[in-house]
C-alpha cells in the first residue's frame, strides 16, 4: 500500500521519541560504567566479616556494603513515612 504521496505506508512502525532515546542511550551508558567499575574491582581483600575472616573480591564486599545500606535507607524511609501520615491524621 501507499499513501497519497506514492509513500510506502508501513505498518505497527514505532518512531522513538528524543526522550526515549535519551533514556536508552543513558540507561546503556549507566550500564557500561556499571560493568566496567564491577570489572576493575575483582581484586581479593581480606575482609572480616561477623563470622570469620575470608578473602573475597572488592566488588562482593561493594555489593553486600550497598544492600545493606539500601535495606537500612528503606527500613527508615518505611517507618518515618508511616509516622508522618499518623501524625497528618489526628490533626
Amino acid at each position: 500500500m501507499t499513501d497519497a504521496r506514492g509513500t510506502p505506508e508501513v505498518k505497527d512502525a514505532k518512531r522513538r521519541s528524543g526522550t526515549e532515546v535519551a533514556r536508552l542511550l543513558l540507561a546503556v551508558t549507566a550500564g557500561g560504567l556499571l560493568t566496567a567499575f564491577a570489572v576493575l574491582n575483582t581484586g581479593e581483600v581480606k575482609v572480616n566479616w561477623i563470622f570469620g575472616t575470608f578473602s573475597t573480591p572488592l566488588i562482593i564486599v561493594i555489593l553486600v556494603c550497598v544492600g545493606l545500606g539500601l535495606a537500612v535507607g528503606l527500613a527508615g524511609g518505611w517507618r518515618g513515612k508511616g509516622s508522618r501520615q499518623r501524625h497528618a491524621t489526628k490533626k
